[in-house]
């Protein structure tokens, strides 16, 4: 079975971004798995929604939890609550301001929001657990060969990302690219036969 092209959307452009933005206006640590040191960030994905199947793509929409611990070894006073909430306060307005993101222009996601913020404790811990959700657009291409140009094969295997890609246009079968990478040669273009499809990724 020949691989699929495909993008790992909830992690590169959802959780990774998310990583990069607190990572750039706080000095704490960020984990997956478990929190670790007196502070830090826990990044955990909860649901990915298809909210919309296009011709072209999904809108899809996606839910993270973005959870701040502090841990105060026995010792939490009414200024440790303080500063958890002052975190909190902090990444929801940081949150809000990056609410639509992009990378070089390129949209990652759209329409994020705070839900919800629930506080936790548990022995000498303190936490804050905030929901966040976004919408984010995946576009492909659908191609199909329309001329048998084998001087082409090199730049075809390049452009197209994928030796199963060019072999399944050889075979006559239509194939997905993904817009990542896109624009395509004019030379290869000439060979191949697209359906009309608009960018809405804006």
């Amino acid at each position: 079975m020949m691989a699929i092209t495909f993008e790992n959307v909830i992690f590169d452009r959802i959780i990774d971004n998310l990583n990069s933005i607190i990572a750039n206006e706080f000095g704490i640590q960020i984990f997956y798995d478990e929190h670790q040191g007196n502070q830090s960030f826990l990044l955990q994905p909860v649901t990915d929604e298809v909210l919309d199947t296009l011709s072209h793509g999904q809108i899809r929409e996606v839910t993270v939890n973005i959870q701040y611990e502090l841990d105060l070894s026995n010792n939490i006073t009414k200024n440790s609550f303080k500063q958890v909430m002052s975190i909190t306060e902090r990444l929801k307005r940081l949150l809000f301001n990056n609410n639509t993101y992009s990378v070089s222009g390129e949209n990652q996601f759209r329409n994020g929001s705070v839900g919800s913020v629930e506080y936790e404790q548990e022995d000498d811990k303190i936490r804050s657990i905030t929901t966040f959700t976004c919408q984010t657009l995946e576009l492909v291409w659908k191609l199909k060969q329309t001329q048998n140009i084998k001087s082409y094969q090199t730049i075809r295997i390049i452009s197209l990302g994928h030796l199963s890609t060019h072999l399944r246009l050889l075979e006559g079968q239509e194939v997905e690219i993904h817009k990542d990478k896109l624009p395509l040669p004019k030379a290869l273009l000439k060979a191949l036969e697209s359906k009309n499809i608009k960018s809405e990724d804006k």
